[in-house]
């Protein structure tokens, strides 16, 4: 697990959505999925509910943010 990619994922969870939070970082959204992607897949767990409004942390979502 590395750091930058929970970074990406703190600052997604904060903004509530890929785009938000891509562009305060002047950053792809796709460099976002990627990184929260990579995440999920690593620790095998979902961390987002993503919805047509934005994401929403899941339960695994939340215990990492704390």
């Amino acid at each position: 697990m590395n750091w930058e990619k929970l970074k990406v994922f703190k600052k997604v969870a904060k903004a509530g959505s890929f785009l938000t939070a891509s562009k305060q970082d002047n950053k792809s959204q796709s460099t976002f999925s990627r990184a929260v992607m990579d995440l999920e897949k690593e620790i095998n767990q979902k961390l987002f509910n993503r919805t047509s409004k934005g994401v929403i942390p899941t339960l695994h979502g939340n215990t990492l943010l704390n």
